[in-house]
């Protein structure tokens, strides 16, 4: 299994996939064994769901708070990834022993959360690709033919971003992605798929980008030999030149810092 499951032409996320069916999955197993008991002692689910979310959610911004300060707003994009999972299984099993008041069923409830606790975290580890060389580099060529930068130069760990003009998800990430590549200490190369360089620089110029860290990937030669089937898609490569994770939809900064911080072992 690999890190995207393709829904027809929708590409989504292998564990956001895992996360709704478990979700369903303990929602569903949990009202059925409710399904004899008067309405005064059964426990709306949807609480402990919220109590998960809203702890994974938290932690994770609590540990990346400095990065959520450049904008407030998107620790509100919660589609965009950045979850603590151990924390959400926490809250939500914190909720069980609070509202659950009949033994038999509090065991069963934190028996299923256990359950689905187990099956996220084996099926996420057999999930996630063997790091595998990034391939394409010798393609690409940065947008700017005077940068001093050569691509020999730049070694791992490094983030590549691919990206289009023509995907809004990519537009939307671009203008932070930019600024965070100007200060970053790890590289973090924009690397745009199949356009030319009079489309790129005209939109870059449009909306006030800069264009330091832009390349050209004028045949999609990384999308291709990378594995990547929707854009856009952020590569978090490691020192050997491998790829750790991948990154698939539109990436927020604390997102970005997290999976800086995982290739770097941090």
């Amino acid at each position: 299994m690999g890190d995207v499951v393709n829904l027809g032409p929708v590409a989504i996320a292998t564990d956001r996939l895992l996360a709704i069916v478990l979700i369903i999955g303990f929602v569903t197993a949990f009202d059925f064994l409710q399904r004899h008991d008067p309405p005064a002692a059964r426990i709306k689910l949807m609480l402990v769901v919220l109590a998960g979310f809203l702890a994974a959610r938290i932690i994770f911004i609590l540990h990346y708070l400095d990065a959520f300060e450049h904008d407030w707003f998107s620790a509100l994009a919660f589609w965009q990834g950045g979850f603590t999972i151990w924390a959400g299984f926490a809250g939500a099993a914190l909720t069980l022993l609070w509202r659950l008041r009949q033994k038999a069923r509090l065991l069963q409830g934190l028996g299923l959360l256990a359950a689905c606790a187990a099956a996220w975290f084996i099926i996420t580890a057999w999930a996630v690709p063997a790091p595998r060389a990034v391939y394409g580099l010798g393609q690409i060529s940065f947008l700017q033919p005077a940068n001093p930068t050569e691509l020999r130069n730049i070694k791992g760990p490094l983030v590549i971003n691919l990206w289009a003009t023509w995907c809004p998800p990519c537009r939307r990430e671009l203008p932070m992605l930019a600024q965070v590549a100007a200060h970053s200490d790890t590289p973090i190369l924009l690397v745009n798929e199949g356009e030319t360089a009079e489309q790129v620089r005209a939109y870059l110029r449009k909306n006030h980008i800069p264009s330091s860290s832009v390349l050209l990937d004028i045949d999609s030669a990384m999308m291709r030999r990378n594995g990547s089937e929707a854009l856009p898609t952020t590569l978090f490569v490691d020192s050997q030149g491998r790829i750790v994770r991948r990154h698939v939809g539109e990436i927020s900064r604390a997102v970005l810092a997290a999976g800086i911080d995982q290739m770097k072992g941090e």
